[in-house]
């Protein structure tokens, strides 16, 4: 997100809180207002302990070496997983290694106490490596078990709250092509492109 005048980044605090008392004013408190994070806005992500912001969002993350695709898309076996050798902490998924690089760094800068919503995590099934029906279709499935179980290794014991990104396709979206191929459903169907179990 732009900083600096007329940036995005310098308004988007401000913004939030104008969201949710205009929301509290219509009665509907109950409503989370929350915003995506770019994981480039931190840095020394892996391992996870050693998660810290970063002095400028456009930085880019460190390169942590090749993840697995398994890895990625919650299927652990002994080749891809690995423990943080700070805090001993052992992780299975690339999704538990960056909420706690998260977690890490909101705990360096005195945010301990706070609890992260995942306000969207999706797998697109077309428009670059790895983008397929078929690794869409384990990635949310995968999340969706994961997310409900016992959190993360910094923070067990507890469902993580997480919003699947995104309902429809984007397909007419500039940029990157991968994604305009998030959704559960395509834009001109209608139809669900894969298998998703939501109980």
């Amino acid at each position: 997100m732009p900083r600096g005048p007329g940036g995005a980044g310098t308004v988007l605090i401000q913004a939030m809180q104008n969201i949710d008392r205009a929301l509290s004013a219509a009665g509907l408190s109950n409503i989370k207002v929350s915003t995506t994070t770019f994981m480039g806005a931190f840095t020394d992500t892996y391992p996870p302990s050693r998660g810290r912001f970063s002095a400028e969002y456009l930085n880019f993350l460190q390169p942590n070496g090749d993840v697995s695709l398994q890895f990625a898309l919650f299927q652990p076996n002994s080749n891809n997983e690995f423990t943080d050798p700070k805090n001993q902490l052992r992780y299975l998924n690339l999704f538990d290694a960056n909420l706690d690089s998260v977690y890490a760094a909101l705990e360096k800068t005195g945010g301990g106490s706070l609890e992260v919503v995942v306000s969207e995590s999706g797998w697109p099934t077309q428009g670059g490596p790895g983008a397929s029906v078929p690794n869409a279709e384990a990635y949310v499935n995968n999340l969706r078990l994961h997310v409900n179980k016992n959190g993360s290794p910094r923070r067990p014991g507890k469902a993580i709250e997480t919003y699947i990104f995104a309902m429809f396709d984007e397909n007419e979206k500039p940029n990157d092509e991968t994604e305009r191929y998030f959704g559960l459903f395509s834009p001109t169907t209608r139809q669900l492109k894969y298998g998703v179990k939501f109980n």
